[in-house]
This record gives structure tokens, C-alpha cells and sequence, in this order.
């Protein structure tokens, strides 16, 4: 029955009315349904045990819609003795199987009034927005001993109700609830059980699965020897048994996700149990050396012998041994191919040619071994496409004597595997002479079949064939774009690598990949054609060649390619901060363009500038790295380029620390030494700013040509006051606080500083985040100083 989309939990009562009879219920019942509930909600034996006066009855009910579970009360009110109540609740099957913790239902059911059966006319709704809706994900709860007995003999002895004596009808509940909740959805439909049976309970003539029996019956019942019954001893040491060892080892909710995932094409059957956990157990670690293909199936064919049984659990313990036996690939091949117990192998998961194919391209078997298991194959179970990818993936020798490998399959390979024709010359089966006498046989061929013959095979080998024309060359490279990206084309005649070049400018992009074409001629050492290509695609055969580059960890571009980064620097530049390759070389070729005299800084954006010079600053600390950060902040100071304040807060701080430890060579110190490069001339006299104005009229203590600190430390109060930049970057290029109170110390010794760190206190204070480095009181500890002084001067 689908389950609705509101889904609800139907509902039933029964107890006495002139006899036992259904009182009440929330939905319609088919007669069947309506027995078996009147027969199993009755009071399951003789009257007169108090401890067994409330209990639990679950079992599917006939007709597959409903699986009832009970709660049976003794009603002494009644006029009659042995009358009970019983409520049921009908779970639908689907609602059953998202239920985690069964034991919650418990919560739902409510002990009768005498004359209040209307409350079990209406079924009871499952919404998420009620606290009903939580048992659909409650935990299961934490087990105790007993738990573990119980499910030891019921799935020990799966031909038999597992009947267990006890004090009272509660002593189970708890445990049998959650040996229910742990069994996958099959299984719960079928299971049955009763936490009271006063006498053994019976549905459809069979004893209920698992039935606990008040002490003094459960004697009796030892003493009797039935086929269909065993009474359970809880408080005897059970049998060490391997699924049971795995079973008490496993923590009851991950035991109920695995049951689940494999449960689903599994028969709902106890007997189906331990193999299930001793699969889990061969899952979760790393199998035995004991455990082998054989052993495998053999287990599958005893427990899941059926095709259409437990494809899942077959696939997923196939492939553990596959991933953890030495040699597991060839194993389960052989396995595949030799065992009785093959067939239960579901084939579909597997593809034979393609795993033989495997085991040799991954070097776990030799060529011997490859023939012997070709020799072993029925060739009946393979299609004739399977045939041809098997040979086609394997080396000619390992099949080439194959009985089954006739003359017209080896013709049909030729023919629609052009490439077993290199690998039977490559391989020393055929010499050039036999092969072009091979090509020449196939004049006939059509011209869809020469294109795929030539495609694959390499251009030396084929250039002389007479059919072979310009025309079918420039068809080729134009139908077949892969040809160009093969290393052999380019090592070919030079009259065919013209055509494909002329074929591939016109279409680049279009029809080609350049990276994969470029990257071709780089593996075949071919530098000829770099020009053309320059000149038809400018910049992207750069960038074509250094994709090649990051494909190869440790090479480095031949030469000629490598000086196509000389023809496009700033693209170089751009390249490298989207790609992160920042290997050795290309570190030195950034270096070396950011030093370069004739290099257009301007052509690197503000998003470009940012990363390489980040990028610069963490470089290993050499003249040349030091001399390009000098060359960058001289253009940032001096604002020659449009990212000047973004460069000054990058390389201010790294710069003044090399100053201070006395590492920047006097080559590098000329780039900062010079002095302001934009003069009061070019500002017009209505926009010079107070400030600017003050600056220019105002004696500045000059430091010593010793102290290039202090030369630096002008420049940036210089630049800041000039250029009118914001506070902003003055707090975040500097970054050292002793710094900082050197730098403040100079600019308050000028009016036009003070004005400037007025401006920058106020931003400090309104800006929180640059309160941490402690800049704030240096600047007012800096100011009181000098008020202090001119008191006591005054």
C-alpha cells in the first residue's frame, strides 16, 4: 500500500463486549485482517499472573498492508475474569521501515476507559510537527547483556520460536524492541514476537518467532521436546561462533545502517542474519589471508544462492577482496573463470576484457600469465566487441596464438583497430616492408576507413603509401584534429607538418585545442614553427605552452618557447597570478621582468599587481628579489603607476626591514634614493592644498646619507603629504609598531606631519581594527611630548 503523503498510524481496540470483539478502529479491515487481529488480540493463555497483566504482541497481518503491533492490558473492571484490553496500531509497511528506534511507538498507546473507545476511531497522524514524528529518527537506545543472548539464539536457531521464561512481561520489552528495530526492512515486516504469552501464540499455525513465557510455563516447556520450539537459557555462556563474535563487536545503530544497505534484495529470513554480519565483518576490516574468491562464493552460494539475491552484498565483497588480496584483480579473474561457483558472480558488475586489460596495463601480470588465462576463457562469453576491446588492449603476443583468435577476427581488428597495425610493428611482429605491404593490401578501403587507418598510425610510417595524397593528409588533420596533437606528427615529413599547420592557424580555437597541439610540439622537440604561430596567435601560444608547463612538475620549457615570454611579459605576468605555478623558473622569469628597465609596468593591473608583489615579498631573500621590491615601491612613492598606494602598503614595511638589517645593495638603494618626482609646478595654484603648501615652505631635519632608514621614513610622510593619500595606507603599510613611533616622531617635527597625523589619530579612532598595534597612543604620547616641550620653552 503507498504511503501517503501525511502519513498516519491506523488504529484498532478491542476487548469485551458480550465477548471478546473489535471495539473500535480508524480505517476499514478485510475479513482476514479482521481474524487474525480478534484471534492475537485476545488474552494469550490462563488468567492469574499479575507480572504478565500488560504486554507486547507484534506480527504482519495477512493481506501485506499492515504490520500490527499490541499492547494487551488485563481488565479486571470487567464483569467476566480474563477479559483484557488491546489497542493496535497498523503501521503501513512504508511508514515501518523509516521508523529508526521502534521502541519509541511504545509512547502511542493509551489504556481503555470502560464506554471511551471514541479516541480509537481516528488514526493517529505522524507530522513533523508533532513530537509523534520523532521516533521516525530516534537513536537506538544503549543495549544490555540480555540483549545480546536474545539475538544469539534467534539467529542461531532460525527454525525455531525462540521461547524465553521470565519474572515479568517487561523484563524483554526493551531489548526485543530493539533487536526488531536493528533488522532491515524484509525482515521486520516478517518477524513476530509477544513479551506475555501466557501459552504459546500461534499465526497461520506456526509459533510466533519470539515469545517470553512467565517462569513456571517455560519449565514445562523445557521438560517437552518439540520440533518447532526451543526454550532459551539467557543466563547460559552461548557458543563462541563467528557471526556472533562480529555481531557483540558492532555498535547497534551502525549495524542497523549497514542491515539497511544491504537488506533491500535480501529475503526478510533470521537465517539471513549472521551471514549478514559476518559479511559486515569482512567489509569493515581488511579480510583474512584465510578469506579467498573461493572461500567467497562458496559462502554467497550457501547463503545467497539465488541470482537475484543480494546483488549488492555479492558486488561490494567481490570488490573488498579485489582491493585488498594480493593480486586481487587476477585472483577474482581466475576465479571468474575457473571456480564451480561462478555463476553466482552477478556479471554485469564486471567487465572481463576490460579487467584482463587492467591487470596488464597495470603491470600485475605478465604477457604468460595473460595467455594462460585467454587459454582458460570461453569465448562464448564474451561478444565480439568484448573480443575486440580484449585484443585491442592487450600486447600482440599475449593473444596472437590463441586458438580461439580465428584469422577473420584478427582482419576485422586490422580493419576497425587500426592501431593493432603499430603495435604488431612496434612489437616486432611485422617489419616496415610487411607493414607498408599491410597499408597497400587496404587501397580498397573506403575513405572513411583510410581517414581512421591513418589517423592512427604515425605519419613515417605511412607517408610513402601510394594512396596517401596531400589532399587526404589535409582531410585527415582537418576530420581528425587528435592527429596534430601527437608528438609523431611533428617528427614526420616536413611537407606534411606545413599542411597541418596551415590547417590548424585558419581553425584554431574553432576546430583545434591549441594547448594539446602546442603541447604536441613541445614533446617532439620541434621549435620551427614558433614564429608562425606567434605571429597568427599572439599571446595565446604562450599561454598555450605554459599550460604544457603545469602538466609537467619538473621541466622546464625548452628555450625558443621559453623566449616567447619575452614577446608577451605582462601576459606572463597575468598568467602566472591565475595559475599559482609558481615553480622555481618561473619564479627567476618573474624576477627578472619586474627588474627589466624596458618592462611597461603600466600594462599590469591593479587585481595583478596585488598577488606578484604579495608573492614577491614571501620569496627566498635575494639581491634580486630585494632589488625588485626597491624598483616597486620606488614606483609607488613616486606614484608612476596606477596601483601606488596598493604597492606602498605591500612593500613599505618588507622594504624598511631589509634597510634595517642592512641587505639592500647600493644599486638597488639609487631606485628609492632620488628625490620626489613630481614637483609643486604641476599642480595648479587654485588645487595646492594647505598642507602641500606648508610642506614645501617648512625646513625639514634632513637625516645622514648613512641613514637610509630615516631617507625612507621621509619618503613616506613625503608621498602620504603630496599625493594627499588617505590615512588608510600610511597605518597599513606600516605594520611594525617601532617603526611606526619613528615614522611619527619625524612627521610631528613638521607642521605639515602634524596635519598629517591629525587626520590619520582621527582614523585610528573611528577605524577600530588599527587600535591593536597600539599606533593610537603613540601618536597622542607624541603629541603631549611636544606640548610638553614648548612649555618649557615658553
Amino acid at each position: 500500500m503507498a504511503e501517503s503523503v501525511n502519513p498516519v498510524i491506523h488504529q484498532t481496540l478491542h476487548g469485551y463486549a458480550d465477548g471478546h470483539t473489535l471495539l473500535a478502529s480508524s480505517c476499514d479491515l478485510t475479513p482476514v485482517e479482521k481474524k487474525a487481529l480478534l484471534l492475537l488480540s485476545d488474552l494469550s493463555g490462563q488468567t492469574g499472573n499479575r507480572n504478565f497483566d500488560s504486554y507486547l504482541t507484534g506480527y504482519p497481518l495477512p493481506g501485506k498492508r499492515y504490520y500490527a503491533l499490541a499492547r494487551t492490558w488485563y481488565a479486571p473492571e470487567m464483569p467476566r475474569p480474563g477479559c483484557v484490553w488491546t489497542q493496535t496500531l497498523l503501521l503501513a509497511l512504508p511508514l515501518l521501515t523509516r521508523i529508526s528506534n521502534l521502541s519509541e511507538l511504545n509512547n502511542l498507546f493509551v489504556r481503555p476507559l470502560i464506554g471511551q473507545t471514541t479516541p480509537y476511531l481516528s488514526a493517529i497522524p505522524v507530522d513533523e510537527f508533532t513530537d509523534i514524528y520523532k521516533f521516525i529518527s530516534a537513536s537506538l537506545y544503549g543495549v544490555r547483556p540480555s540483549f545480546y543472548a536474545i539475538a544469539y539464539h534467534l539467529y542461531s536457531k532460525t527454525k525455531e520460536a525462540i521461547v524465553v521464561p521470565a519474572e515479568s512481561a517487561a523484563e524483554y520489552e526493551d531489548d526485543i524492541l530493539s533487536i526488531w528495530s536493528q533488522q532491515w526492512p524484509r525482515l521486520r515486516r516478517s518477524f513476530s514476537f509477544c513479551t506475555g504469552s501466557l501459552s504459546i501464540r500461534e499465526l497461520d499455525s506456526k509459533p510466533l518467532d519470539f515469545q517470553v513465557v512467565p517462569d513456571s510455563y517455560g519449565s514445562r516447556l523445557s521438560r517437552q521436546q518439540t520440533d518447532n520450539i526451543a526454550v532459551a537459557d539467557l543466563s547460559a555462556k552461548n557458543k563462541v561462533t563467528n557471526w556472533f563474535k562480529v555481531y557483540e563487536g558492532i555498535e547497534p545503530q551502525r549495524l542497523q545502517s549497514f542491515m539497511y544497505h544491504y537488506g533491500s534484495d535480501i529475503i526478510g529470513k533470521r537465517s539471513k542474519f549472521a551471514p549478514l554480519c559476518l559479511a559486515y565483518g569482512i567489509l569493515d576490516n581488511k579480510p583474512e589471508p584465510s578469506i579467498t574468491f573461493e572461500s567467497i562464493l562458496l559462502f554467497l552460494k550457501q547463503n545467497f544462492s539465488s541470482a537475484s539475491e543480494a546483488k549488492r552484498l555479492k558486488r561490494d565483497l567481490i570488490n573488498r577482496l579485489i582491493d585488498y588480496t594480493p593480486d586481487g584483480k587476477y585472483a577474482f579473474v581466475e576465479a571468474f573463470l575457473t571456480s564451480p561457483n561462478a555463476d553466482l558472480i552477478p556479471t554485469q558488475e564486471w567487465d572481463l576484457s576490460e579487467l584482463i586489460i587492467q591487470l596488464w596495463s597495470e603491470d600485475k601480470i605478465s604477457s604468460d600469465k595473460i595467455t594462460r588465462l585467454l587459454e582458460k576463457l570461453d569465448s562464448s562469453r564474451l561478444s565480439e566487441a568484448q573480443k575486440l576491446q580484449l585484443l585491442n588492449g592487450l600486447p600482440v603476443e599475449a593473444w596472437i596464438d590463441i586458438e580461439w583468435v580465428s584469422h577473420s577476427l584478427l582482419t576485422e581488428v586490422v580493419i576497425a583497430q587500426p592501431q593493432l597495425i603499430i603495435r604488431l610493428w612496434s612489437e616486432g611482429k611485422i617489419d616496415k616492408k610487411q607493414l607498408i605491404t599491410l597499408l597497400e593490401e587496404l587501397s580498397e578501403a573506403t575513405d572513411a576507413q583510410k581517414l581512421k587507418l591513418l589517423s592512427n598510425l604515425p605519419i613515417e610510417l605511412w607517408a610513402d603509401v601510394r594512396w596517401v595524397t596531400d589532399a587526404l593528409i589535409r582531410q585527415i588533420v582537418t576530420t581528425q584534429p587528435h592527429v596534430l596533437e601527437q608528438p609523431i606528427f611533428w617528427q614526420g615529413p616536413i611537407p606534411s607538418q606545413l599542411i597541418g599547420l596551415k590547417v590548424f592557424t585558419k581553425n584554431s580555437g574553432d576546430f583545434f585545442h591549441v594547448g594539446r597541439v602546442v603541447a604536441a610540439m613541445i614533446n617532439a622537440h620541434n621549435d620551427r614553427w614558433i614564429e608562425n604561430l606567434s605571429s597568427e596567435l599572439n599571446y595565446l601560444i604562450l599561454f598555450a605552452a605554459l599550460d604544457w608547463l603545469i602538466h609537467k612538475p619538473n621541466a622546464t620549457l625548452p628555450q625558443k618557447w621559453e623566449n616567447l615570454v619575452w614577446a608577451y611579459p605582462s601576459e606572463y605576468l597575468e598568467w602566472l597570478v591565475s595559475n599559482q605555478h609558481y615553480t622555481e623558473r618561473n619564479t627567476e622569469l618573474m624576477l627578472q621582468i619586474l627588474v627589466a628597465k624596458n618592462f611597461n609596468a603600466d600594462s599590469l593591473s591593479k587585481e595583478d599587481v596585488n598577488p606578484l608583489l604579495t608573492r614577491l615579498v614571501k620569496l627566498r631573500a635575494s639581491s634580486m628579489r630585494n632589488k625588485a621590491m626597491a624598483i616597486w615601491l620606488a614606483k609607488g612613492l613616486n606614484n608612476l603607476h596606477p596601483a601606488a598606494k596598493e604597492i606602498t602598503i605591500i612593500l613599505f614595511q618588507p622594504i624598511y626591514n631589509i634597510l634595517k638589517q642592512d641587505q639592500l645593495d647600493y644599486d638597488s638603494w639609487l631606485f628609492l634614493n632620488p628625490g620626489f618626482e613630481k614637483p609643486i609646478e604641476s599642480f595648479s595654484f587654485y588645487e595646492i592644498p594647505k598642507i602641500i603648501i606648508k610642506f614645501f615652505s617648512e625646513e625639514k631635519p634632513q637625516s645622514d646619507d648613512w641613514d637610509k632608514c630615516g631617507q625612507l621614513r621621509q619618503k613616506i610622510i613625503q608621498s602620504c603629504i603630496l599625493l594627499q593619500w588617505p590615512s588608510e595606507v600610511l597605518c597599513r603599510a606600516i605594520t611594525d609598531k617601532i617603526t611606526f613611533e619613528d615614522i611619527t616622531k619625524y612627521a610631528l617635527k613638521l607642521e605639515s606631519g602634524r596635519v598629517l597625523f591629525t587626520r590619520v589619530l582621527r582614523f585610528i579612532k573611528e577605524n577600530k581594527k588599527y587600535k591593536n598595534p597600539g599606533y593610537e597612543k603613540i601618536i597622542e604620547f607624541e603629541f603631549q611630548r611636544i606640548k610638553k616641550g614648548k612649555k618649557k620653552r615658553k
